[in-house]
């Protein structure tokens, strides 16, 4: 929030840095402990490589689009031991999450009038969700390439980000004489995740082995 701060006024008061600066204080606090304990009894701050074991992939363009794919699809709607049960769900939740980040990016660089009219206020805030985003991806992605493991749990934290990026690309391509839309869209949430719950379920009873 300091840099975006920065990069939307050029002038940061002493008393939010003093507020911010306390936060990341508290976070360290917190963190510092886990990693002292990592180093000391792993030899290594993360400790990653302690439980996971390096991936062979057969070639980058390979690597990359597995990772990329597995991300996509356990992010949104994949179950069992291996992520392997998902169906057409996870593909409906990409392509929302597509036509969402074009949203965004229609506003951000063709029609900010408008852009500014659905973020009101909240600038600096979406600066903040945007750069939080593209730090955490890279990571996830890292993981995968390294591990294999580029699960989209792994972006669960940012989910109030990821949403409210979202829906602020959904409603830049909305019409807004349709004043419940916010319904309609939760509605759909929630008849999704409900679908694929029963889906899951219905896939484990079948997928039972015999006696």
């Amino acid at each position: 929030m300091i840099a975006t701060d920065y990069c939307a006024n050029r002038r940061v008061q002493w008393a939010e840095l003093t507020r911010r600066g306390l936060a990341v204080a508290i976070a360290l606090v917190i963190w510092t402990p886990l990693l002292v304990r990592n180093l000391a009894t792993y030899g290594s701050l993360t400790a990653e490589d302690i439980a996971n074991i390096p991936e062979d992939w057969n070639s980058w363009p390979q690597a990359l689009a597995v990772t990329t794919r597995y991300i996509h699809t356990s992010f949104w709607a994949t179950s069992g031991i291996y992520n392997n049960i998902g169906s057409l769900f996870p593909v409906a939740g990409i392509v929302l999450s597509y036509v969402a980040i074009a949203g965004v990016a229609w506003g951000v660089l063709s029609n900010r009038e408008r852009f500014a009219v659905v973020v009101g206020s909240n600038r600096k805030v979406m600066i903040a969700l945007i750069a939080a985003v593209i730090a955490n991806l890279p990571l996830v992605a890292r993981f995968g390439l390294l591990y294999g493991q580029g699960q989209g749990r792994f972006l669960f934290p940012l989910i109030r980000p990821i949403s409210v990026l979202m829906a602020v690309g959904l409603r830049m391509l909305s019409v807004d004489r349709h004043s419940r839309a916010h319904l309609h869209v939760a509605g759909l949430f929630v008849t999704y995740a409900t679908s694929f719950v029963a889906f899951s379920l219905a896939s484990f009873e079948r997928l039972r082995p015999a006696g």
